[in-house]
């Protein structure tokens, strides 16, 4: 998938499903800056575990590295935890983020 955003950056992406059954995806992005000149690379992953969670993960070229679970537990309504931290500046506090999303 090719995206061009306001004119100042491209980004090229790509999914693929490893598994239709578990819903397993593997994903990347490039994409450029033209004013900044600078690229940036995302590679990332998707699995179900049960038909009502999902695991997400995903890591950057600059050491970006997060993490979420997604639980349904009642129909429409979601829980997630989420985390992400830098791989390459471990002295710095890690973030973590609960959501709750409830639909009638």
């Amino acid at each position: 998938m090719f995206r061009l955003d306001r004119g100042d950056t491209v980004k090229f992406s790509y999914a693929h499903t490893l598994s239709p059954l578990t819903n397993s995806v593997v994903a990347a992005e490039i994409s450029h800056s033209i004013s900044k000149n600078n690229n940036a690379f995302t590679v990332g992953g998707s699995y179900m575990l049960d038909p009502l969670t999902t695991v997400k993960g995903r890591i950057s070229h600059i050491g970006k590295v997060s993490a979420s679970l997604q639980h349904e537990w009642i129909r429409k309504s979601f829980v997630t935890i989420s985390g992400e931290f830098d791989a390459l500046a471990l002295d710095k506090k890690a973030k973590v983020g609960v959501s709750v999303i409830m639909k009638p």
